[in-house]
């Protein structure tokens, strides 16, 4: 309902819109009823693609909906806080992140998703976004701690919960890291922070070697530092030499 290209007849008016419309759609409508200062609103249902919905202003929307297509990774997509649903629209494996679940409805329709996000706000998210949910740790940029890990699968067998959590790096001192061996599982690359913690001693770097060997495919360890007493570090041995000291700071306690 146009005249010159604009939409005529809503000026001052309380529109209510039946059908859900786009983004784009329900701004253009809200811009002619509040148009020239006038106090028109505009109410219905919008419902869009999620990179379309990451700043919008629309009190009076009755709901707003990030409808999932054939891009199932909106993890890159900072959605605006009034987005009150998500449909995953009958596709598969779709990456959430903790903002993406917070305070919103995750409505299937035939969909499933999966919850990834960094470490950190993994292990601060409630209990109840993690509880039996496949979790992927994004540590492309950081690695997960053995407490950030723990409170992770904590949460995720929460109420009755199970589920799974994958992660592909995993640093700690060597004392958390010993304590928590079984955090150490098949392909991660595991650091020992040593940079402000304490050193390993033998004993703790052989038990984190066994475990890294034992997870197998393709996990490694890497340290820096190494501390013990002289009779440990020269008890370490294969083939009659010394292992796990060549090109590391050795403390002799």
């Amino acid at each position: 309902n146009t005249a010159n290209g604009a939409i005529t007849d809503v000026e001052g008016k309380a529109v209510t819109v039946t059908t859900a419309s786009t983004a784009t759609q329900f701004s253009d409508i809200l811009t002619a009823a509040t148009a020239n200062s006038a106090s028109g609103t505009v109410a219905g249902a919008v419902a869009d693609a999620g990179s379309n919905l990451t700043n919008i202003a629309f009190p009076n929307a009755t709901s707003i909906t990030a409808t999932i297509s054939n891009a199932n990774d909106l993890t890159a997509v900072t959605l605006d806080s009034d987005v009150t649903h998500i449909d995953l629209n009958n596709v598969a494996n779709v990456l959430l992140d903790i903002n993406d679940l917070t305070n919103r409805t995750i409505t299937a329709n035939g969909g499933t998703y999966k919850v990834k996000d960094t470490a950190t706000n993994l292990a601060a998210a409630a209990a109840s976004l993690l509880s039996d949910q496949t979790i992927v740790v994004n540590d492309a940029n950081t690695a997960a701690t053995t407490t950030e890990i723990n409170s992770i699968q904590t949460k995720m067998v929460s109420n009755g919960g199970s589920g799974t959590v994958t992660y592909t790096k995993l640093t700690d001192s060597a004392s958390n890291l010993d304590t928590n061996r079984a955090d150490i599982i098949a392909g991660v690359a595991v650091t020992i922070d040593d940079t402000n913690n304490t050193a390993a001693t033998v004993a703790e770097l052989n038990r984190l070697q066994t475990a890294v060997s034992d997870a197998g495919n393709g996990a490694t360890l890497t340290y820096a530092k190494l501390r013990d007493t002289s009779a440990n570090i020269r008890a370490n041995t294969a083939n009659g030499a010394i292992t796990d000291v060549e090109g590391k700071a050795v403390t002799v306690t």
